[in-house]
């Protein structure tokens, strides 16, 4: 989500901002919550990648107006399929909602999902210029041959060492038929990778209204419900 250190149109700006650990964490009790039901198990041939439905995250997102505290659950993880969604909650970012929850989806890059955005007004440029940021993805070199037809995903990629993914808001949580709000947007998409070893999530913000490479650190956090659980 973006907030307002950058403008988009009129009053409307995008960036993402911060909520408290407990507004997420503890959203079962909250008033925008339907109801729980349990989730179907993560569906993953892969071990060790530390990635798992109910898995949960606290952080911060940095602009040029400062640092706003994250939160997010991972609801469900398909590592098979390149997918998996959840919830973030941000706060501070407008004054008409101190708190903002989101749900958003994502692509685990892979044989299934590519570098390549194609989407949201991602060239291949801009694909490379935020993907170069993170010391994984230099280290393999990736840069020099992301695009190429002869790129691997099956060899080149070890999600023990990192998970690379594109997390996309769509909806507010509170109010899913409410698409914008004033000094804040979802517009845009996180680049993220997950680091397994260390239990950390980092990332940037991309939306070409934006100010670019709003920066994104997420540390997982002990789980509070020993039960995964999904909002409906």
């Amino acid at each position: 989500m973006l907030s307002n250190s950058s403008k988009v149109s009129g009053n409307e700006t995008m960036f993402h901002t911060p909520s408290s650990s407990s507004s997420l964490f503890s959203a079962a009790g909250s008033s925008f919550v339907v109801g729980l039901t349990p989730m179907r198990p993560c569906k993953s041939s892969l071990s060790g990648t530390g990635l798992h439905n109910n898995l949960r995250f606290h952080g911060e997102q940095k602009s040029k107006n400062g640092p706003y505290p994250v939160d997010v659950v991972i609801q469900s993880v398909d590592m098979d399929n390149g997918y998996l969604c959840g919830y973030l909650s941000i706060q501070g970012i407008t004054e008409d909602m101190p708190t903002l929850s989101t749900f958003f989806d994502g692509e685990i890059i892979g044989p299934k999902c590519t570098f390549l955005t194609r989407k949201w007004d991602a060239s291949e440029d801009i694909d490379r210029q935020h993907w170069s940021k993170f010391r994984l993805f230099k280290e393999k070199k990736f840069d020099k041959s992301f695009n190429s037809d002869e790129f691997d995903y099956h060899k080149e990629i070890n999600f023990k060492e990192g998970v690379f993914m594109r997390w996309k808001e769509h909806f507010l949580v509170q109010d899913h038929n409410v698409t914008s709000v004033r000094g804040a947007s979802f517009a845009g998409f996180y680049y993220l990778c997950y680091m397994p070893n260390e239990r950390r999530i980092e990332g940037y913000y991309y939306h070409k209204e934006s100010e670019w490479f709003q920066s994104i650190i997420l540390h997982q956090v002990d789980n509070p419900f020993p039960e995964s659980h999904s909002f409906r």
